[in-house]
């Protein structure tokens, strides 16, 4: 599994200090650079938080069963309030009215609660932070940290030597090596 896309927006309560993280059409291998400070481990801890609450597919299963039971229960509670409404105004016994308004206030949170499940359910159908090439009920990621560093500074290379190195690397699209490619 390969993740194809990331659509994190600027989240204020974090307080992170990052801004809209949006990386679209990722390919076999991703390169994050940048100078000391300027925010990789923040971007890629970002990333792994976020990829942690992405819906596995069964919950995606459940929560559209999940929809469709709420939005039965929804017609039921409605239907419930209007056969109470009119029994109310039917009435003139205070203690019954007293009980048929408590009824109608119980239905009436019922269905707030039962909006609130839907919201719910639809945010998770809709949740699009990170996307893979497909979807599976084991999201697997893995931090590396490297043991020791070597960086070089490619400006301290020949440019024959640059061109050797890139060739090496090929390109997942077209195949071709990283240096002949212009996908």
């Amino acid at each position: 599994m390969k993740i194809t896309k990331v659509d994190i927006p600027k989240t204020p309560e974090t307080n992170d200090g990052l801004e809209h993280i949006k990386m679209d059409r990722l390919e076999g291998l991703v390169l994050i650079a940048g100078k000391n400070g300027s925010g990789k481990t923040r971007i890629l801890n970002k990333i792994f938080n976020t990829f942690s609450s992405k819906p596995k597919i069964t919950r995606l299963s459940q929560s559209q069963s999940e929809i469709e039971s709420h939005r039965r229960n929804l017609l039921s509670y409605e239907q419930q309030i209007i056969a109470y409404e009119s029994q109310l105004a039917s009435t003139t016994d205070e203690e019954q009215k007293r009980r048929i308004e408590q009824e109608i206030s119980t239905y009436n949170n019922a269905i707030d609660s039962t909006n609130n499940g839907i919201k719910n359910c639809e945010y998770e159908q809709k949740w699009n932070f990170i996307e893979t090439n497909n979807q599976s009920d084991n999201y697997a990621s893995v931090r590396f940290v490297p043991k020791t560093l070597a960086l070089q500074d490619s400006n301290s290379f020949p440019k024959s030597q640059i061109v050797s190195y890139a060739s090496i690397f090929r390109c997942s699209r077209c195949g071709k090596p990283s240096s002949r490619c212009f996908c």
